[in-house]
């Protein structure tokens, strides 16, 4: 059996997905073709939720179905979508409605062959991924289908695309900075209590308290300058001594901060300068925090 058409022709019969636009199918061949998908990939990496609950066809797009998320990480999911439709212009409809949005997604077309240039060009400006059935899995001249070698490596080295990089703990850490970034370019953001997503641009990476050296080496605890960053993300990236957590010790615990800070990120500038305006020492860079790591600050 030859590659390209023919067996994605094959594929696309063995998967019960029809010839024509006006023939029918049930909801059950649907699940049935998802199901031969999800097996290409480990359950660890891929948990859709496979059931007539939980898959739904989208309504206001040809032939659209969402059956589930990708979730390689508890802090990024992606939605899965299938489409079985037959002409490679009602794919580049959907692709363009999709990437309308901001959320990155995972689609799976009926084969590779309806998956046009600007389809294709289009998913990778938004950093979505974009395969046909017959990329992921494979039918021998018996009908039998199995999962191609490659499925694994095609997920793996889109999502290494679109997954900010968990740095490597060490004493030597240092924050890639773009070239000419300042402190008003950087977000902070709690996605738990010893987890901090930190972006600049387009760099992503999150931290631990041991990277920014937060963190007793003795009895494994975080710092004081940890908790403050903690304290900064509930204020809002203020901190006047008004406020409860900010008693006399944290005033000597804000200059260790700034000045670890400056370490790990390589900027000279003063990260928490103290604004007249308002009365307090202000984040110079955005600080937030996670609904469930707010709920446990103030709870």
């Amino acid at each position: 059996m030859s590659c390209g058409m023919d067996q994605a022709t094959l594929l696309a019969s063995a998967l019960q997905i029809p010839s024509s636009a006006t023939a029918a199918r049930s909801k059950s061949q649907n699940l049935h073709c998802i199901a031969l998908i999800i097996k290409s990939w480990r359950p660890k990496l891929l948990r859709p939720l496979v059931s007539p609950s939980n898959t739904k066809k989208i309504t206001g797009h040809t032939a659209l179905w969402k059956f589930g998320v990708l979730n390689p990480q508890a802090e990024h999911s992606f939605p899965v979508y299938c489409f079985l439709g037959q002409t490679s212009s009602q794919l580049d409809k959907i692709i363009n409605q999709l990437c309308m949005g901001e959320q990155t997604f995972l689609l799976i077309a009926a084969t590779s062959s309806l998956i046009s240039t600007a389809s294709s060009d289009a998913s990778s400006r938004h950093k979505s991924k974009l395969i046909g059935i017959d990329d992921v899995l494979a039918v021998d001249a018996a009908g039998k289908v199995t999962a191609k070698d490659s499925a694994q490596t095609i997920v793996s080295n889109w999502l290494e695309t679109v997954l900010p990089k968990s740095a490597k703990p060490g004493s030597e850490y240092q924050f890639p900075t773009p070239a000419g970034a300042t402190w008003e370019q950087f977000v902070f953001e709690f996605t738990a209590t010893e987890m901090l997503s930190v972006t600049c641009g387009q760099t992503q990476q999150r931290l631990e308290p041991e990277h920014l050296k937060m963190k007793d080496q003795r009895s494994g605890k975080r710092t004081n300058q940890w908790t403050l960053l903690l304290v900064l993300a509930k204020t809002g990236g203020s901190l006047s001594w008004k406020d409860s957590d900010a008693d006399d010790k944290l005033k000597k615990q804000k200059q260790e901060l700034a000045n670890k800070l400056k370490q790990s990120f390589g900027l000279s500038e003063d990260p928490l300068p103290w604004s007249l305006k308002e009365n307090c020492y202000k984040a110079r860079f955005t600080i937030r925090a996670d609904d469930n790591v707010l709920r446990q600050l103030t709870g």
